[in-house]
């Protein structure tokens, strides 16, 4: 068994057969429970939190998921990496050796061997303070060396997790639910907790709050060509209030409501295609929307993908395919060109 909550147990009659129910699948024994054999393998149900692509082999993803550990896919095969809850997942931009994986409240555990074997980095413990369920944290795509978590407070290192710095230094603050940061410009750095986001455009220096709002923040994104302009998600039923821009460039009023036309449902990620014409993605409750010049006219992407709740999606931009980590549905994929069908890589 991979650890997973059993939800329910049922005997057949007059025989040894056992069937089990859980976060996993459906399970069958045939000898009272000594030795069992997985009857959903091959069915993509698995319930990701977070995902993470390599950007120098398209062929390698990592995914965490409720009771289901962290798995890994490469070069068409699944592998699973670690166990427990896993959460947020990352693959060194530069060497796909280097995998970050995650457990629940943010204990975090590298590898430098492709995913054989992984070591703590940090946990919230180390510091006395307290992490999100999932717990948000990033590589510096600039210098993969430097990687930051979010805690109550903000911490980096800049070899590998070997040593970590308060940048923050809050005191009695509310836990950090997302992290984001300039893919081009190390100063430029962005964390949200549950209602407010914060900006620090000086490697860490200074902070201020650049956003609030009396729904819960579900995700940041930043777009590559500007970095002081983010986009901010939503989750929650409130209509109308889905997704916004913010662009302190645009002067007393920088913040735009580009919701537009999307379904009163959660939005749950967002991520901008480089090299687009201003293209983003959302992933909701009901799959994933795209959007193309700052119109707030949102469009379905994607033929057959279920609907199903869109946790993370990811891009890999060497090939610009973009990856959905579902909740309940497994790993999908689809290429930026509308004419190929997203297709289930979730073998698990």
């Amino acid at each position: 068994f991979v650890h997973a909550d059993h939800h329910d147990l049922a005997f057949q009659n007059k025989t040894n057969n056992i069937f089990s129910a859980n976060d996993g699948g459906l399970n069958k024994s045939t000898d009272g429970g000594k030795t069992w054999v997985n009857l959903t393998d091959g069915i993509s149900i698995t319930q990701y939190y977070r995902i993470g692509v390599s950007q120098t082999n398209s062929e390698i993803i990592v995914g965490g998921s409720q009771d289901n550990g962290t798995s890994m896919y490469k070069n068409g095969k699944w592998y699973h990496i670690y166990s427990s809850d896993g959460m947020e997942a990352a693959v060194d931009p530069e060497n796909p050796n280097n995998i970050y994986v995650s457990i629940y409240y943010g204990s975090i555990y590298r590898s430098q061997n492709g995913g054989l074997s992984f070591n703590n980095i940090i946990n919230p413990d180390k510091f006395g303070e307290t992490g999100e369920w999932v717990t948000p944290y990033l590589i510096d795509r600039t210098n993969p060396k430097r990687l930051y978590v979010g805690y109550n407070n903000i911490y980096r290192t800049t070899d590998y997790g070997t040593n970590w710095t308060n940048i923050t230094k809050f005191t009695n603050h509310p836990t950090f639910e997302n992290l984001a940061l300039s893919p081009n410009d190390s100063n430029y750095i962005y964390g949200s907790t549950y209602s407010t986001v914060y900006a620090s455009y000086d490697y860490g220096n200074s902070w201020k709050s650049v956003f609030t709002s009396s729904q819960a923040i579900s995700y940041l994104a930043v777009d590559p060509n500007n970095p002081k302009r983010i986009f901010i998600t939503m989750s929650g039923y409130s209509n109308g209030s889905k997704v916004y821009e913010y662009n302190p460039d645009l002067g007393e009023n920088p913040v735009i409501n580009i919701s537009g036309n999307l379904p009163n449902v959660p939005v749950n990620t967002i991520v901008y295609q480089n090299n687009s014409p201003d293209r983003l993605y959302v992933g909701t409750d009901l799959g994933v929307y795209y959007s193309d010049y700052g119109s707030a006219n949102w469009e379905l992407f994607g033929d057959n993908l279920p609907n199903v709740v869109i946790n993370e999606l990811e891009i890999h931009e060497g090939s610009s395919k973009i990856r959905a980590g579902t909740y309940g549905r497994g790993l999908w994929e689809r290429s930026e060109e509308h004419t190929s069908e997203l297709q289930s890589r979730q073998v698990i």
